[in-house]
Formats: structure tokens, sequence, C-alpha cells
């Protein structure tokens, strides 16, 4: 079994803390295939292209760029044209539900399963998501979000088994209230479970660790996440997750 792509937040100007980020978890043997740029509204398209620059040294396997929250179809065409593998695309519209389909296009556009605008509850799960786009990005914050309130009747990791096939990656971590955070002790019942359908299903995609605020002091949550994930690929292949 290969390695698990696994993926960090980074920030769109790269900084001394970002490299040494990526120099640490590899000292530690954690394989980082890759990174996703957080874009800002005030972020210099610049700086983002001299980034992905220096990025590729690295030889990572793919970067991608979330553009600035929320980001809907005119937040993503602005920088589709640049060399990123993916570019984050919530799943909503400015223009309904029933022009979804139309919004989310693009062989390089992943749609996440959060609607930040409307009914969270009907337009969070997989299904629906999955119904508009050929591109999925899991939020797992998100879906064990909605499944701890009882607000969708089918399970996250059901969900993960139906619409496997257009998985193209995860924003992997543990969720309280809607946030990603990081695993505790191997993590909430909800949140190994959903990670083993993953795991599972779609071992090929992209794993990037998104704990909120994983950026502060020094990286600390990105990089403890990251580990965290590591352990529990390790943990699956033995057959002990």
């Amino acid at each position: 079994m290969h390695s698990m792509l696994l993926g960090v937040k980074f920030s769109p100007v790269m900084k001394d803390k970002d490299r040494h980020m990526l120099e640490f978890l590899e000292e530690k043997g954690v394989r980082v295939a890759g990174v996703e740029l957080q874009l800002f509204p005030e972020t210099p398209r610049e700086a983002v292209e001299k980034t992905l620059d220096e990025l590729r040294g690295y030889g990572l396997r793919f970067v991608g760029i979330h553009p600035p929250f929320p980001s809907f179809r005119e937040e993503v065409e602005q920088w589709k044209e640049l060399r990123a593998d993916y570019f984050v695309q919530h799943a909503g519209s400015r223009h309904g539900y029933m022009q979804l389909s139309e919004e989310l296009g693009g062989k390089r556009v992943f749609a996440e399963n959060i609607f930040p605008e409307g009914d969270v509850a009907r337009l969070c799960s997989l299904i629906e998501v999955g119904l508009a786009a050929d591109n999925l990005l899991v939020d797992m914050a998100h879906l064990l979000f909605v499944h701890g309130r009882g607000l969708y009747w089918m399970s996250p990791w059901e969900q993960v088994g139906h619409v496997a096939k257009k998985i193209r990656a995860v924003h992997a971590a543990d969720g309280i209230d809607g946030k990603g955070v990081v695993p505790q002790g191997g993590g909430t019942q909800g949140f190994r479970q959903l990670l083993r359908a993953l795991f599972r299903h779609v071992p090929d995609a992209y794993y990037v660790g998104e704990p909120y605020g994983g950026h502060l002091h020094n990286n600390k949550g990105h990089i403890e996440n990251a580990l965290a994930l590591w352990k529990l690929w390790q943990d699956f292949k033995d057959g002990e997750l």
C-alpha cells in the first residue's frame, strides 16, 4: 500500500515558519505530499505566483489553492490560470441551488461540502453536493457537525461510500462545532469511523490537514494535526484504526 498523500495548509507568502514545518515533519518521518495555500482578500497575486514557484522545488505531489472565504465561482475564477493542481470552491451559489451544477464546473475545481449561506442542514451533505459536482472535497469537521446534530438522515461514513468515485481531496481534522481540531488520543469515535471510510474508499485522495487556528504559535496546530493523521494512517495499514 502506497503512502498517504498528506498535505498541510500553507501561507500564501512562503515564510520561514512554513519551511520549517515541512522540514520538521520530514524529520519526524512524515511524508508531506503537498500543500494547500490559504488565500485572503488582500493576498498579493505576485506573492502567490512566487510561492508556487518556490514550492515546486520541494518535489511536492500537489499544490492546491483555497481562495478567500467564501469561495464561490467569482472568487475562484480569478486564480484559475495559475499553475495549481486544484482550487477549492464552496458548494454554494449566489444564484441559488438550482444553478449549483453550472457554478461547480471545471476539472481543477474541488467542491467542498459547505454552504456559507442558507440552510446548512440541507446543503452540507456529500450526496447533494455530489449531484451537482464531479470533484468533491470532503470537509470532515462540517460532516461531523451536521451528523452530531441529527440534521441529515445518512451518516458521513455511509455518504462517503456512495460518492467515493467523485472524492478527490479531504480537509482532515476532528470536529467540534463545525471547526476542525487536532484529533486527541486518536480522535473522537465519529472522526475515526469517518476516517476509516475515507481511507478504505479513497486512499488516493489528497488529505489536507485543516485544524482551526493551526497556523498560530509557529504552526503548532498544523504540525500536531499532521503527526496525528500520519499515525492514524499507519494504524489503518496495520489494521488497528
